[in-house]
């Protein structure tokens, strides 16, 4: 394949974004599913299954997505946006 793998602060922003959505998104789930309600819950889980779409997507088009220049630093600029 033709995929250009991260390197340098690439990799740094694809690591940290990961961390950043998993954190992030597990403390505010397990907040969520502690509260009353079920809006809070619908929400977070509306949320993870955006997400693990998107990366679906992304891992079919990494081909694509590996030539764009800073790509890793965009993705990471939207996901703490």
């Amino acid at each position: 394949f033709c995929v250009n793998e991260p390197t340098g602060f690439s990799l740094f922003c694809e690591y940290i974004g990961y961390v950043f959505v998993f954190v992030f998104g597990t403390f505010n789930s397990i907040r969520a599913i502690e509260t009353k309600g079920g809006d809070d819950d619908r929400q977070w889980l509306t949320f993870w299954i955006i997400y693990f779409m998107f990366s679906i997507v992304e891992r079919l088009s990494s081909v694509l997505l590996s030539q764009i220049p800073s790509y890793y630093e965009l993705k990471l600029c939207i996901i703490i946006w």
